[in-house]
């Protein structure tokens, strides 16, 4: 965009700009624009395939039925804590108190 452009858009908008300003802009604008045309000429690795590339996908995730039985490891887990109140630890109360 060159600077004449520029300055129709900027009285559209209506914006008072400096020559200046307008030539940083330009500068800018144009920067700006040779990025978005890199972007849209960028080959893509699954142009082309819609959402088949999408269901070639494998799930590496381990199934939700392999799970194990809640409070399993809660007593091995509690073993190292330096203050417990039954299957809870204990920790220093912060709230509300100033150093």
């Amino acid at each position: 965009m060159d600077t004449e452009e520029i300055r129709k858009l900027s009285a559209l908008a209506r914006l008072a700009m400096t020559d200046d300003e307008l030539k940083s802009l330009s500068k800018d604008l144009n920067s700006i624009l040779e990025y978005i045309s890199a972007i849209k000429s960028a080959s893509l690795e699954f142009e082309g395939q819609g959402t088949e590339a999408v269901r070639e996908r494998v799930n590496i995730f381990r199934d939700d039925n392999d799970r194990e039985e809640p409070g399993i490891h809660t007593e091995m887990l509690l073993e190292g804590v330096p203050e417990r109140d039954r299957d809870w630890v204990k920790v220093k109360k912060i709230i509300g108190e100033r150093d």
